[in-house]
């Protein structure tokens, strides 16, 4: 079951991968955020949050967050080891 709710996760993360080269940039990861922001009817992220949050996320520090990355992240915001 909680493969299942990462493999959605990460395909609904994924989408927002414009130009198809299976990571995410700064850009991309900001409009997947902002859309989630608007989804949800919460204000949009300031700057330095995104980026913070892209730092994070960015594990190895590469300057793309790739799918494994978002796999990783979805893993610690469900709480799944």
């Amino acid at each position: 079951m909680s493969d299942d709710k990462v493999s959605m996760a990460v395909n609904a993360v994924m989408k927002f991968d414009a130009d198809g080269n299976s990571t995410l940039d700064r850009n991309e990861l900001s409009k997947y955020l902002d859309q989630v922001s608007n989804q949800l009817g919460k204000p949009i992220w300031p700057d330095d949050k995104k980026e913070a949050m892209f730092n994070k996320m960015d594990k190895n520090k590469d300057g793309v967050i790739s799918i494994e990355e978002v796999k990783l992240a979805v893993k610690e915001t469900l709480g799944i080891k």
